[in-house]
């Protein structure tokens, strides 16, 4: 950006220059616009000038200037810099010009300049005994009147800005109250201390009219103004008609955007006026051009402020070459690249943007593809392919690559090729070991993008398409089977942060473990297990009758599915796989697939206690099981844990996690805090061990459970409301989703599948980073008594203590 420098009282239009005795005691003219009349060498310059003034109907003319010259006026010049008129000059007389650079203004009854310009007279330069003649193009012109307030003698300059030729007529009120302007539109605004007083709104003036300028008063205590100055590029004139420029709210960018109340424009030079707007929001300055790079200039309101801003300097647009190798399966309708423009900044927690006009199509094979006149910032490129829907370029084809145009870079082309490759899976869908009809789909968790579906065909064979991305060590399990195992021996696959589920033609789904991973192609099958179902009613115990919405659940530990190039493995790390459903009107939920034997189950629902049960699934069941769970209205008993925050109010529906002795979960001995923030816990749940109590609202709090038996009520403290946030990027700087972290309170470590069990109360989830490569640490208080340590996949460990609560915790992986 280039420092603003407050308008020194130049004419803005058309600038010349006149040269006197350059160095080496050479005289010579140096002429910038045609607005100086061009000299034979028997008119060398010298220091004596001659100024004439013409007015601008003749320009054109061939030498018709000469004689329609006006016979009376006065030129004030200036001192660079300065606003006080440092030499007055008759017109049509000689006038000897002391060393320097002067500007200047010419006024002539009833006209005045608009054509600004500077003499620069050399220290070394000689006389040469004739006057130079400097003709000057004048327009008609109305008289202002400063009105007779006190008020203008704190007025350290006022600017009259002419809105119909681009021009400023520099004014110290103490010493005149009367200035010409061209006939027009115009405003003015006023200094004080070298900084803006008060910008006033639009008028205009009649030829030859006189009028009565009133003081212009600051804005009120909810109102500002504003001032700011573009720079483009030399020689871009001709674009000025493409430039839309306007002030946007910058928390609601739906709202109807404020054009600029004036615009002056010099040269390569735009001024633009907002003299009243709202101080109540947040502004931000767009300045938008098809073949200049975009600004988003943010603008901090203050109340009755008027605010001019630094000089925002316009540049060209970049260009960024990519390399894609796009290999199908079967034919596409829909094959495309979109950029999407993050922000000109290198910030990950910039929303993106598509660029829909210049997407472009792809073919079969290896391509190149330029992007023309891009603004210079990051940048994603998302492949859409029918209904697939593939994030950023890189790594393969992962959610990473983001690359950042810097102001002046010449066009890029990646290190690495991008692979577009499609991976093909298939199989049947399995229950009680038979093929059966059904749908696999594969959903994106946190995301929305299309499921994606496949429907069995006529020999009950599910063909499942997607395009993969190489296999990092932040989208693997970890388990056993993969333990010191490059991720660049594995084949590429499905990217991280996706659920697997098949259903057979009656709505009966399984839900894979949230760490199954697919890897290559191949045949898959996919067993849903038994048809044996069970429908569970709920009912009130008093009344009996039946409850809707009541929430009933099971709970089962599974190991996740390994698919690698038709190869299926079943391995650590176990998921949460338990089941939940909600009742309908009628108070019932079915359940399916519940092997057989003993099954634990429990029912919850607002106002009631919670209740579990064990349900017996007999082996060979091929139809429905009916059971009725009677549920009944809480009653708060003795030896219930309350738990409250400081200020007394119950912590309701917060989760408490048993962790044994051994550091092992106990699902079966949790609970759930009811509206008046008790637990209840089933007998021997309190023997040994921690619980940690998850909640929305407040602290992650680690418990022992002698504390919660010898303590009726147990206060937590809330959770930060501004909470830390986690970003986690690569080495080059770029985010990386899909990364699961851990907290560690000490030797206890708090998982992403623990986090998911306890959303069964509605209390926090955060477990993967989105494609921001960001999380949020709801309920993780850096200045409490223990702070976690934050660990993430691969090793990678950070103290969170120290940081001030609303800070961000960046994370570089750079193995």
């Amino acid at each position: 950006m280039v420092r603003l420098i407050l308008n020194t009282g130049h004419l803005t239009r058309g600038r010349s220059s006149l040269v006197v005795c350059m160095r080496r005691s050479a005289c010579a003219l140096s002429l910038l616009t045609l607005l100086v009349p061009p000299v034979s060498e028997a008119d060398a310059p010298a220091k004596e000038l001659i100024f004439h003034l013409v007015p601008l109907q003749y320009w054109g003319h061939p030498e018709g200037y000469r004689e329609k010259s006006l016979p009376t006026g006065t030129v004030r010049l200036y001192k660079v810099g300065s606003h006080e008129p440092g030499l007055l000059a008759k017109v049509n007389e000689p006038v000897t010009i002391p060393q320097g650079q002067w500007t200047w203004i010419a006024e002539a009854p009833g006209f005045v300049s608009v054509a600004a310009g500077s003499v620069n007279v050399d220290e070394e330069c000689r006389a040469t005994g004739k006057p130079h003649p400097f003709y000057m193009w004048v327009v008609p012109a109305c008289t202002l009147l400063l009105d007779e307030s006190r008020s203008w003698s704190s007025i350290q300059r006022l600017d009259m800005v002419s809105l119909s030729y681009g021009a400023v007529y520099p004014l110290n009120p103490e010493s005149s109250r009367v200035i010409q302007v061209p006939a027009g539109g115009y405003l003015a605004y006023t200094i004080v201390a070298n900084r803006l007083f008060s910008i006033g709104l639009p008028d205009s003036c009649r030829t030859e009219e006189k009028k009565a300028v009133v003081f212009p008063a600051p804005p009120r205590d909810d109102r500002q103004a504003l001032m700011a100055h573009l720079l483009l590029p030399e020689a871009h004139e001709d674009s000025r008609g493409d430039f839309a420029v306007y002030l946007t709210p910058r928390m609601r960018p739906s709202h109807l955007p404020v054009a600029p109340a004036a615009t002056v424009w010099a040269q390569n030079r735009v001024s633009l006026f907002f003299p009243d707007i709202s101080a109540m929001i947040d502004w931000q300055l767009v300045v938008e051009h098809p073949f200049f790079q975009s600004i988003r200039e943010f603008i901090d309101s203050l109340g009755g402020s008027v605010q001019e801003l630094s000089q925002i300097e316009i540049l060209p647009r970049n260009d960024l070459a990519i390399e894609i190798d796009y290999r199908p399966r079967r034919p596409h309708k829909v094959a495309r690249i979109v950029p999407h423009y993050c922000g000109p900044e290198r910030s990950l927690a910039q929303a993106c943007s598509p660029l829909e006009e210049k997407a472009i199509s792809l073919r079969e094979g290896f391509q190149a593809h330029v992007f023309e006149k891009l603004d210079w910032g990051q940048y994603q490129f998302i492949a859409e392919i029918d209904n697939f829907i593939i994030e950023g370029l890189g790594r393969g084809l992962g959610q990473y690559y983001r690359p950042y145009l810097a102001e002046g870079q010449e066009p890029q082309v990646p290190r690495e090729r991008f692979n577009l490759l499609e991976y093909h899976i298939f199989g049947n869908i399995l229950l009680d070991e038979e093929p059966v009809e059904g749908v696999v789909q594969i959903e994106y968790v946190g995301r929305h993008y299309p499921t994606q579906r496949s429907e069995t065909d006529k020999d009950f064979l599910y063909h499942l398409y997607y395009f993969a991305s190489e296999s990092t060590a932040y989208n693997l399990s970890f388990d056993e089977r993969e333990a010191g195992r490059d991720p660049s021996d594995l084949p590429p696959g499905l990217p991280a942060a996706y659920s697997l589920s098949a259903c057979d033609s009656s709505g009966f789904c399984r839900n894979f473990n949230a760490h199954t991973e697919i890897r290559g192609e191949g045949r898959l099958d996919l067993d849903l297990g038994s048809s044996n179902r069970l429908a569970l009613t709920v009912v009130d115990a008093e009344t009996l009758d039946p409850i809707a919405g009541a929430r009933v659940w099971t709970k089962s530990e599974e190991k996740a599915l390994i698919f690698e190039n038709g190869e299926v493995s079943w391995s650590q790390p176990l998921g949460a796989e338990g089941k939940t459903v909600v009742t309908a009107a009628n108070g019932t939920a079915f359940f399916r697939n519940l092997g057989y034997g003993p099954l634990a189950i429990a029912v919850a629902h607002q106002g009631y206690e919670e209740k579990r049960d064990t349900v017996w699934i007999v082996p060979g069941l091929r139809t429905t099981a009916e059971v009725v769970v009677e549920i009944s209205k809480e009653e708060n008993r003795p030896g219930d844990a309350r738990f409250q925050f400081p200020d007394g109010e119950p912590v309701v529906s917060a989760f408490l996690l048993p962790v044994r002795a051994d550091g092992s979960r106990d699902l079966l001995c949790h609970s759930v805090t009811n509206s008046s923030g008790f637990a209840r816990f089933r007998p021997g749940c309190l023997n040994s061990g921690r619980m940690i109590l998850l909640h929305r609202d407040a602290e992650i709090t680690v418990l022992e459970v002698s504390e919660i038996s010898a303590i009726p009520e147990i206060t937590v403290n809330r959770g930060p409301i501004s909470p830390l946030r986690v970003r986690i990027t690569d080495g080059g700087g770029l985010p990386m989703a899909g990364i699961p972290v851990d907290l560690q309170y000490g030797e206890l470590s708090l998982s992403p599948n623990d986090l998911l069990a306890g959303g069964i109360a509605g209390s926090i989830l955060f477990y993967l980073t989105d494609d921001r490569g960001e999380l949020i640490l709801r309920g993780v208080n850096p200045d409490a008594a223990l702070v976690p340590t934050l660990a993430v996949a691969g090793g990678v460990t950070v103290s969170l203590s120290g940081y001030e609560a609303g800070k961000t915790v960046a994370i570089e992986i750079t193995d």
